[in-house]
């Protein structure tokens, strides 16, 4: 939104919900892109579980891969409303396509701080798009509860030897190389640090899951068996990785929420016009209070959800506390998202139950995010303690 306050009526008026006039040429720029290029093979991505290079090289050459890069890394340093513009756009074309400025925004900031070597051999792919990003964190007995993780690194004479099982990694599939967090004994910040692995090294094996929707994802598992990396390949110091990852997670999280609202805008919009179109009793189906009060609802709450969304991207851009609204915009969002698609596949009755329309799509992907990245109870214990103070959240009987 406008950081400029603007006079009306002689009034100064603190509160503006207008985008700048550079974030609404951003925006139509990302509309064409997403209209021309990335719908027309949103089908495929899901039929084949890939996104194709030519999109994903499209995005870097626009930019929009790794927008978060400060300046002083070389990049344009763009906002988070900046990025939220994207996302939703993109994923009003494709949810699994929107995830990519999600996911390597999420890589430059982490890459940005390690080495020299590091940040020389994978920021120009990242932002390019020519190489994805994969990011392990979660593991099969530690999720939303990063504190909790158990894969060792233990030094050696050269560097370090990496032990463990990561889950649920997104781009594992087309990944040569992932940010591995792992375990270090020492104490500072938990003993968590960041390493960049490449995965060809000895002793690494990675696997695919068979997914009901986000198949573009290629979500999947990584093992490390006494993994050798060198010191240049840890990231930060030891101990800085859980304020490192945790640190991204605000932005990350907003705009997975952003990205479902887009989904469902664009689902929303196609129920509104096959409304006035479809005809039962001589009239169209949107003349029906049961048809029309449905779409006014499922409208209002996601104006409500987006407008979540953009608050907790403001606050960020104001350097304000907002892992509350995060949290907020994370559960809420992607849940009437997820009623919203719904909602639209039941006014387009059975067609909407086919491949023809890319509802039952849009509905598989969205609801793949009811536990990525953070289920909505874990939103609700953050947001609680925010609320109530974690002495009291989090007290034991």
């Amino acid at each position: 939104m406008c950081s400029d306050r603007r006079r009306q009526a002689g009034k100064l008026v603190a509160v503006d919900f207008a985008f700048s006039p550079e974030q609404d040429a951003l925006r139509a720029a990302v509309r064409r892109f997403a209209e021309q290029v990335v719908a027309p093979r949103s089908r495929e991505i899901d039929r084949t579980g890939s996104i194709p290079d030519d999109i994903a090289k499209g995005l870097g050459e626009l930019g929009l891969l790794g927008m978060n890069l400060g300046e002083e890394s070389g990049g344009p340093g763009a906002s988070s409303v900046d990025m939220g513009v994207v996302v939703e756009e993109l994923a009003r074309a494709d949810f699994v396509v929107a995830h990519l400025p999600i996911h390597h925004g999420l890589g430059v900031h982490v890459v940005a701080q390690a080495s020299e070597a590091v940040r020389e051999r994978w920021l120009p792919s990242i932002t390019g798009g020519s190489e994805r990003f994969a990011f392990a964190l979660t593991e099969p007995e530690a999720g939303s509860d990063a504190g909790a993780i158990t894969c060792r690194a233990t030094p050696t004479p050269s560097g370090y030897r990496l032990s463990g099982e990561k889950t649920s990694i997104s781009f594992l599939g087309p990944a040569r190389a992932a940010v591995v967090v792992a375990k270090t004994p020492n104490p500072r910040g938990r003993g968590i640090t960041a390493f960049y692995v490449p995965l060809d090294l000895p002793g690494v094996t990675t696997g695919l899951f068979e997914d009901l929707g986000c198949r573009g994802l290629t979500r999947g598992w990584l093992n490390l068996a006494d993994v050798e990396v060198p010191a240049e390949n840890r990231i930060g110091a030891e101990g800085d990785g859980f304020r490192l990852v945790m640190g991204i997670f605000d932005l990350t999280r907003t705009l997975i929420a952003l990205a479902a609202v887009g989904a469902a805008e664009a689902s929303l919009d196609a129920a509104i016009a096959y409304s006035r179109t479809r005809k039962t009793f001589g009239v169209p189906i949107g003349a029906h209070q049961g048809v029309s009060f449905e779409l006014a609802e499922h409208a209002t709450r996601l104006q409500a959800a987006r407008w979540t969304c953009y608050r907790a991207l403001w606050l960020r851009d104001a350097g304000r506390p907002h892992t509350a609204d995060a949290a907020m915009a994370k559960w809420w969002g992607v849940t009437t998202a997820r009623d919203a698609i719904h909602a639209a596949m039941l006014v387009h009755g059975h067609a909407a139950y086919t491949r023809e329309l890319p509802l039952e799509q849009r509905l598989r992907d969205v609801m793949g995010m009811e536990w990525g990245d953070g289920t909505a109870n874990a939103a609700k214990l953050v947001i609680a303690r925010e609320l109530i103070g974690r002495d009291v959240v989090d007290a034991k009987p």
